[in-house]
This record gives C-alpha cells, sequence and structure tokens, in this order.
C-alpha cells in the first residue's frame, strides 16, 4: 500500500518555478532580499529561496525540539487555523492585512489564491475555488502549517492545512474501504504504523506517549492470529465491496478532524468491530 505522506521534497516547486532557480535567477528586480557582501561579491538570498530552506529545514529544526517544544507548536498551529476560521465567519478583516510581507509577485498570486479559496469555503454556498497548494507532498504542507519561523501567512497555512486534511482523510478512507470487510486486519494495522512512522515530530506530539507501541501491539496480535505479513492485495472480486465499504465508514471520518482525531476514531471502530465479532 503507498502511504500518501511523502519527505519534505517541496512541491511548492510545481506551483511556484521560481523556487526551481537559483536563489540569484529567482530573485525579482523588485523582491525584497538578504544580502552578504565580500570584496565586491554579492550574494542574494531572494523570499522564495527562504521559503524553499524553511521547508527543507523544518525537519531538521523539529527534531532539535523538546516535547513540550513540540506540543507548544502543534497546538498553536491548531489554535492559528481556528482563530483564522473565526476571523472569516465575522468578515472583520482587510485582506492586505491577511496575506504575506513580500515584494515576490508570484507568491502573492498564490497567496492570493489562498486567501480567495479560503473565502470561498467560507461562505454559503461555499464556492469552489482551487487550493494552490492541491497535490504538494504532505511533510512540505505540514511545514507550513507548524511553521515557527514566521515565514508563512495565516492564509497560506490555512490552504496548507485544508490540502493535508484531505489527504489524511482520502488515505483513511482508502484504507477502511480495504479491510473493513475482512476480519484480518493486518493491512489496517501495518497501514496505521507506516502512516504514524512518517508524520514529522510535530505530530507526533498530538499523540499520547507510548502510541506508537499500542499500534505495534494491535499489529503483532494480528500477525499472530493470521500469520506473518505478505503482499496485501485487494482481490479482483471484492472491488465492488469497496465502495459499501467506504459509505460504511464515512460516518466517523470527516475533514474537519484532525488526522489524531481521524487515526483514533478508525482504532476505535476496529476495536469495536473486534468486540462484536
Amino acid at each position: 500500500m503507498n502511504v500518501s505522506i511523502q519527505s519534505y521534497q517541496t512541491n511548492y516547486l510545481a506551483k511556484s518555478p521560481t523556487l526551481a532557480k537559483t536563489s540569484a535567477e529567482a530573485a525579482p528586480k523588485n523582491d525584497t532580499s538578504s544580502s552578504a557582501q565580500n570584496s565586491g561579491d554579492t550574494i542574494t538570498l531572494s523570499s522564495s529561496a527562504k521559503e524553499l530552506y524553511n521547508l527543507s529545514s523544518a525537519a531538521e529544526r523539529q527534531a532539535s525540539m523538546t516535547p513540550s517544544e513540540l506540543s507548544r507548536l502543534y497546538a498553536k498551529g491548531q489554535k492559528d487555523i481556528y482563530n483564522f476560521g473565526q476571523l472569516l465567519a465575522s468578515g472583520n478583516y482587510k485582506e492586505e492585512d491577511l496575506l504575506p510581507k513580500t515584494d515576490d509577485l508570484e507568491r502573492l498570486a498564490i497567496a492570493q489564491q489562498a486567501l480567495d479559496y479560503a473565502i470561498g469555503n467560507s461562505q454559503v454556498p461555499q464556492k469552489n475555488i482551487p487550493n494552490p497548494f492541491a497535490n504538494m507532498a504532505r511533510n512540505d504542507l505540514s511545514a507550513i502549517l507548524y511553521d515557527d519561523t514566521d515565514t508563512y501567512s495565516i492564509v497560506e497555512r490555512n490552504a496548507a492545512h485544508a490540502e493535508l486534511s484531505k489527504q489524511d482523510y482520502e488515505y483513511f478512507s482508502q484504507l477502511f474501504a480495504r479491510t473493513a470487510n475482512n476480519d484480518d486486519r493486518r493491512e489496517l494495522f501495518k497501514g496505521i504504523l507506516e502512516y504514524f512512522d512518517e508524520l514529522p515530530p510535530v505530530e507526533k506530539a498530538a499523540y499520547p506517549e507510548g502510541h506508537r507501541e499500542t499500534m505495534q501491539n494491535l499489529l503483532d496480535k494480528e500477525i499472530e492470529r493470521w500469520g506473518p505479513l505478505t503482499l496485501l492485495q485487494l482481490a479482483a472480486e471484492e472491488a465492488a465491496e469497496e465502495a459499501a465499504a467506504e459509505k460504511r465508514f464515512e460516518s466517523i471520518l470527516n475533514q474537519e478532524q484532525t488526522t489524531a482525531e481521524m487515526l483514533q476514531a478508525i482504532l476505535a471502530k476496529a476495536q469495536e468491530l473486534d468486540v462484536t465479532e
């Protein structure tokens, strides 16, 4: 099974070609940038290059944080998104105050689309405005959402949060659909464990101590019951059951849940089925 989480590879490159260039090539003429001069030579780091660096170094920075620091960073990320939603609902804001403070026109265009996306989602009925961060690598989305460098604006972080939640929902829904009608839950717990192992440190901080050990114990019990793990695939004759299985569990999953809440809902349902079978 393919786990949806990806490493810090900045798929923002696909959205923002500027980031694929060297810092000198990427810096627009009117860009606000940092310079270091030595014997007449100037090294320029554009705001886009700074974004790329902050994404690629997020895992390293988080690895150096204490558990309490990670917990605070996670809580701040969740609180900021909630407060932004409340702000949009109130209508008491100026759009220019929500955009990043940069002269990088390409980044501003992406941020404006992220703002339009957020405003469209807050309206009734919702407007179908694309998320500029759609299909970005999951851990890049996490690095933006839980930004500890004040690089990203709230509209960028909100768009990252929305896409991250969408990818998690799709992953867990598909995992359920493939395993819900099967007493053998090796694939379910294996998928959950693989998912958890790929989470960045800040998101792991949302789970209680010993959570991974609990996941491993559940998988070990299934292996003891059903035998060693083998390549598990959805048989062709079971394909028709997939849609029904997904509907069966859709009531316990929604994109408003945090990743941790989705995972806990899955575990609770799986354990409930163990008791009733």
